[in-house]
């Protein structure tokens, strides 16, 4: 059968560890306010998909063989597939579906992926695709049907690939409005979605899913979501059912959840309420995600009434170097997202909190954070959304490469 097909190539690649998880002596959380005057910024915050405004979700990803970066952005009127080809020096739209939907976005192979939930059809889970050369839509692909679960119609939305592993395969999930969380794979012909559904009832939203690529446990697959008040944890192994394996409360003032994976350390951030507001924690497992082995870690918490709420958490362990988390702070006029870095991808300190954006963020909205080692960049890329007009803009946590314009690479289609 086409799923044991791509399991059996991912259990071949497996065992191949990219980088040790040796974590450098940096100091420990320092929760509280972060110092405003450490600014790192690589370039100058970019903006994607002039001139539209209202944006509501970004995700972001890498084509490792030709070095361009993708964002596929959510709109209050439709959907859109954004090209870089200088590192996130610059972004052009390619493609525009013109009705509000929630997406998720993932290159695989030489496609550029998005999964989307129709207008037209409520009910139905769509696929479409684009070149990775290019950007632009595959007009003989169309688009595919990957499952239609009425009588329920499709709420959220989010997909990964293997890309970081033998790039073969990629996977969907999304929950409907009868609170099931529906799972498929295919290759990378696309056509064909086979399904492979965990035992959800109570999936509420903010689902978001991950492969870990350098896996050793068997475990390759992991889904979080919002459910009852809680954010939960399911994994799948290469040969078996899915597994429920971590319920963490979390109380603050949005149901943001995030999980991404390494080998076999698993992260996922929420944000939780303390006592003066809200703040950031985060549950590491270096166990493959098994049951009763999370570590819980504050990123950010507000001490005293002083300190300002956080927000919109994302996190990234995909890098074969560390992990990172990003979120928004509310701090008045100019509210700031920041990131906070550490080496290695298991439990251990943070380095600083450090301030990324030019520009005022919108509050109470999701930051995005992917690594994005492609070529002359080799760096993680940040989305957040602005204060008020809601445009999603760019940068990079370090400089791209020296020239990053083919130079490096002998391609001279880009030069002048």
């Amino acid at each position: 059968m086409k799923p044991t097909r791509i399991l059996l190539a991912i259990a071949m690649a497996a065992g191949t560890s990219m980088a040790s998880n040796a974590v450098d002596p940096i100091s420990e959380v320092v929760p509280g306010r972060p110092d405003s005057s450490e600014v790192a910024r690589a370039h100058q915050d970019v903006r994607i998909g002039a001139p539209r405004t209202v944006a509501q979700s970004v995700d972001l990803d890498s084509h490792r063989s030709t070095g361009n970066l993708f964002a596929a952005v959510a709109w209050s009127d439709g959907w859109s597939m954004n090209i870089s080809t200088d590192g996130g020096a610059s972004w052009q739209e390619t493609y525009f579906y013109p009705s509000a939907s929630d997406i998720s976005m993932k290159v695989g192979g030489d496609f550029v992926w998005v999964a989307y939930a129709s207008s037209a059809v409520p009910s139905a889970l769509r696929m479409r695709r684009f070149s990775a050369d290019t950007g632009a839509s595959d007009t003989v692909y169309n688009y595919q049907t990957i499952e239609n679960i009425h009588p329920a119609t499709v709420v959220d939305v989010a997909m990964t690939s293997n890309a970081d592993d033998v790039d073969s395969g990629i996977y969907i999930a999304c929950i409907g409005s009868d609170n099931a969380a529906y799972f498929f794979w295919d290759n990378l012909d696309g056509t064909s979605f086979d399904p492979y559904h965990p035992a959800v009832t109570d999936a509420e939203g903010d689902l978001d899913i991950t492969i870990n690529p350098d896996f050793g446990s068997g475990y390759f697959m992991f889904m979080s979501f919002q459910g009852s008040g809680f954010a939960r944890v399911w994994r799948l192994p290469l040969f078996g059912a899915w597994e429920h394996t971590s319920t963490t409360l979390t109380n603050g003032d949005n149901p943001f959840t995030a999980i991404s994976a390494f080998e076999d350390t698993v992260v996922t951030v929420v944000e939780a309420d303390f006592t003066h507001g809200n703040g950031i924690r985060q549950f590491v497992n270096t166990n493959a995600g098994a049951a009763g082995d999370w570590a819980g870690e504050t990123v950010f918490y507000p001490y005293d009434a002083t300190i300002p709420d956080a927000a919109g958490p994302d996190v990234s362990v995909r890098s074969p170097y560390g992990s990172i988390v990003t979120f928004q702070l509310e701090e008045g006029a100019f509210d700031g997202v920041y990131y906070r870095y550490r080496s290695g991808h298991g439990p251990g300190g943070f380095g600083a909190h450090v301030l990324i954006n030019e520009i005022d963020a919108a509050s109470q909205e999701q930051t995005t954070v992917e690594w994005l080692g492609a070529r002359c960049v080799s760096s993680y890329g940040i989305v957040y959304l602005s204060g008020g007009d809601f445009i999603p803009y760019f940068d990079l946590m370090s400089p791209r490469g020296f020239f990053c314009d083919g130079f490096e690479t002998a391609d001279t289609s880009g030069w002048d």
